[in-house]
């Protein structure tokens, strides 16, 4: 009995198998940016945040003090702040804020956390941003946004996107989409 076929047969198997593990391993790792400007380039990585999204139907007031209401005749498609103590929450309105947004908002321990909140007007009833990023370069803070829209009517809907995390406040936030648009702290637009 030849005992090199079975040895060299487990052998092909064993490379297949390791080939097979090489492609399977690039579909499901972590990708790369297509492009650089789809994420913060430069920085400190923040890893320990939690966010939470809500849509708000149409509204003649903002959600927060200075936000964006749907029928602003401004035109404010972004808006922009940070919250660094528990008194600022009372920006927020109480009867417009849906319940589970008012709870990660009490959650905020103001002594050692901050919330940014970010707001957009898109062109769809179902917005579904993502933070993908954040990073800190000195007093800037910069965000990725993922801004998908799929679907959805002509309605508009005010996206708020509420970011608690750790630290002290940034003099600026700079929020990038996916789309390499760019607003920030004290913009209008």
């Amino acid at each position: 009995m030849d005992t090199h076929v079975p040895t060299a047969r487990a052998l092909r198997v064993g490379v297949a198998a390791l080939a097979c593990l090489a492609l399977l391993a690039g579909c499901v790792g972590p990708s790369e940016p297509a492009d650089p400007s789809d994420g913060p380039t430069t920085g400190t990585p923040v890893t320990d945040y939690e966010t939470f999204v809500f849509d708000l139907a149409p509204s003649a007031d903002p959600v927060i003090e200075g936000g964006i209401a749907t029928d602003d005749e401004s035109g404010e498609q972004h808006y922009v702040t940070v919250l660094t103590d528990g008194t600022e929450t009372d920006r927020f309105d109480a009867s417009l804020l849906p319940a589970d947004a008012a709870e990660f908002v009490d959650a905020v321990s103001f002594e050692r956390e901050l919330l940014v909140v970010i707001q957009a007007f898109p062109a769809s009833s179902v917005p579904d941003y993502r933070v993908e990023s954040i990073a800190r370069d000195g007093p800037t803070l910069h965000l990725s946004i993922d801004d998908s829209s799929d679907g959805g009517t002509d309605d508009v809907t005010v996206e708020t996107v509420l970011v608690r995390l750790p630290g002290d406040a940034p003099d600026n936030v700079v929020v990038t989409t996916e789309e390499g648009e760019r607003f920030e702290l004290g913009e209008s637009g």
